[in-house]
């Protein structure tokens, strides 16, 4: 890895990738390619990650106590970090935005015949 992590979140993609969310203090996105094996930063966050799940269309859900956003892995600029949230025009756009009330001790979990609970 990019940085030592502690209580990080793992995400398997179908296409032989791994991605490593939070648990380090730059709040980066570490992406192995096992295929090729290499490692290295896919993006970052404005801030730390507390859990992360794997969307069946690809995209990941990340929520921290205070905010939730979408990750695509697959987004044309990898450089701009998270793309939206809410995808308003284009799926390159990019932000995070404040929940309508903090989370705490929260779990996400996805099954493939249920939106994420």
């Amino acid at each position: 890895m990019t940085s030592v992590r502690i209580d990080h979140e793992t995400i398997a993609l179908s296409d032989t990738r791994l991605l490593f969310f939070g648990g380090d203090i730059a709040n980066t996105i570490d992406e192995w390619d096992l295929s090729m094996d290499l490692l290295g930063v896919a993006g970052t966050m404005d801030a730390p990650a507390s859990s992360a799940t794997l969307l069946v269309n690809g995209n990941i859900l990340v929520l921290r106590r205070d905010v939730a956003g979408i990750y695509a892995p697959g987004a044309a600029d990898a450089g701009s970090g998270f793309t939206a949230l809410i995808r308003l025009r284009s799926p390159a756009v990019a932000f995070w935005r404040a929940a309508a009330r903090p989370r705490h001790s929260f779990r996400t979990t996805s099954e493939s015949s249920s939106p994420v609970v």
